[in-house]
């Protein structure tokens, strides 16, 4: 997992609040919750990279089985089909899958040609491009950071003087890519990450404070009745990453 400017920038990560964090989400997990998380992130990237090939050779067909691995658009499967045809879905994935471009834009572009289906899907472009070059594209979905609130699970890891900002698409990406890699080394060098591919034990921890935060700004501001509604920490997480709770695979 490459830092790219990783000698040039400044150094964002805030490991008190990372160490709190993990802390936290340890305490919560099953035994083996964590590694079976890491092992099923691996296995899905897999199945999104199967899924892409077949696209790539002609089977519009592997446009829904996309969808229906993702957390942005699983529920919605029904509703994009009835509105987008398989067709244009098809050119709007392969379209994801062009190394040449940036992410940043490559999700913009998503989001656009898709207009007409409704919200998130930017977070479906992400998390596509994401399970496809794993080591390339950072995961970026609207828990981990959203820039129009300025919130998320990665924003939760910096140090308040980092800016997400860039001037344009491609800069911000770099800086969120940047953030996201030395957070992952940092985590791994401090002992919070296992030995599971980095990219995707950066994936659980992310997952886990983003879960962290939502049970702690429930707890201040719902009734203890309202609380019992959110899940275990661990079905959170694999919701939020786009695991079916009873699969391992």
């Amino acid at each position: 997992m490459a830092i790219a400017g990783f000698a040039v920038r400044s150094q964002p990560a805030d490991l008190e609040a990372a160490a709190e964090f993990h802390a936290a989400v340890a305490e919560k997990l099953e035994p083996g919750e964590w590694e079976a998380m890491v092992a099923d992130l691996a296995a899905k990237s897999a199945r999104v990279q199967g899924a892409f090939a077949r696209l790539a050779a002609g089977d519009a067909g592997a446009g829904n089985e996309l969808l229906g691995e993702t957390f942005a658009t699983r529920r919605r499967l029904r509703d994009i089909s009835a509105t987008v045809p398989e067709s244009e879905l098809a050119a709007a994935l392969a379209a994801l899958a062009d190394v040449s471009v940036n992410p940043g834009l490559r999700a913009a572009a998503f989001a656009d040609a898709l207009a007409g289906a409704g919200q998130g899907l930017s977070d479906l472009a992400w998390e596509l491009m994401h399970f496809l070059e794993p080591e390339l594209v950072c995961l970026a979905s609207a828990w981990v950071w959203n820039p129009e609130t300025e919130t998320g699970a990665l924003k939760l890891l910096l140090e308040e003087e980092y800016d997400l900002f860039g001037t344009d698409a491609p800069d911000s990406y770099g800086r969120l890519s940047f953030a996201s890699g030395y957070v992952a080394h940092a985590a791994r060098a401090a002992g919070m990450l296992g030995d599971g591919p980095l990219v995707f034990e950066l994936d659980v921890l992310l997952a886990g404070v983003y879960g962290v935060y939502m049970g702690t700004v429930l707890a201040m501001r719902m009734t203890k009745e309202f609380n019992k509604i959110l899940p275990p920490l661990g079905q959170l997480m694999r919701k939020l990453l786009g695991l079916r709770n009873a699969e391992r695979s």
